[in-house]
């Protein structure tokens, strides 16, 4: 990652952050999270240096970016919106695209289904295993045994863990906008896996309030966010059950299915986010 130009853009969007005090507290803070990851892309992909030169070229890419990832169309609009409130307010002489123009899914709340099933879970979790990624395994753990988001993953710190195994008996987390709550640890398998965490955060120096998933320093967890959304991606070709990719084949058939027992159909891609469906099946 170009991290000078990231830092400049950044404070760039931060100037404007401060300045501004249209819409609410969670909005703004939603809006510059979301333009702060855009910040990212442009500074990897285009060693952009000034934000207010932002071009459609540089939205539409990003576009591409978070469809490639698997990000919902709820999360894209709501992205696009934010990259939109700063921009607008940058003394850019550049006009966005609206969204009309850019070929983005109708926001369906709800519409598909979007839990991984017990076999790719196991399957992802080898695969990580053979590659060396152990903080992808306990990533996808984590998200299935406690319903988190990747942001309430990556955030979680040692001291959060360790309370809940010794106290409190419930991880508290930080997740979407800021928000916090806690999760009850109720089973052994959470247990058992609280203790993996702490054990994997130790042989990499990590204690106290640092997240026991991502490093301390400036950007460490967006860029271990980055990186979990990343493998994926690259890789669920390889445990992704193939009824997936050849849906449009049996979806009369599955359809009418689940039309009859009220379920809703399967989509044709996995992301982080579908593994804390997987809990609430």
């Amino acid at each position: 990652m170009n991290n000078g130009t990231k830092h400049n853009l950044e404070a760039q969007i931060n100037k404007i952050h401060k300045s501004t005090r249209v819409n609410s507290y969670g909005t703004r803070d939603r809006y510059f999270e979301a333009t702060s990851r855009f910040c990212d892309f442009l500074a990897d992909e285009f060693r952009l240096k000034k934000f207010a030169n932002v071009q459609e070229k540089h939205f539409v890419k990003y576009v591409e970016h978070l469809k490639k990832i698997g990000a919902s169309s709820s999360t894209v609009q709501t992205d696009l919106s934010g990259i939109r409130y700063f921009h607008g307010r940058s003394g850019s002489r550049h006009a966005l695209p609206e969204n009309s123009k850019l070929d983005l899914e109708i926001r369906h709340l709800g519409r598909e289904d979007k839990s991984w099933t017990e076999q790719e879970i196991k399957g992802a979790k080898e695969l990580a295993k053979d590659m060396g990624r152990k903080d992808v395994s306990l990533a996808m753990s984590f998200a299935e045994k406690f319903g988190a988001r990747i942001e309430g993953v990556c955030t979680v710190t040692v001291k959060d863990l360790k309370d809940a195994l010794l106290w409190t008996n419930e991880v508290r987390l930080k997740e979407k906008g800021g928000k916090e709550r806690c999760v009850p640890v109720v089973n052994n398998e959470q247990r058992q896996l609280l203790k993996e965490c702490i054990a994997y955060a130790a042989t990499k120096g990590r204690s106290g309030q640092v997240p026991f998933l991502s490093e301390s320093r400036k950007h460490g967890v967006l860029n271990q966010k980055t990186s979990i959304q990343n493998w994926i991606v690259n890789h669920r070709d390889k445990f992704m059950d193939n009824s997936r990719e050849h849906k449009s084949r049996w979806e009369p058939v599955v359809q009418k299915m689940r039309e009859e027992f009220d379920l809703k159909p399967r989509s044709d891609k996995i992301t982080f986010h579908g593994l804390r469906h997987y809990v609430e099946c």
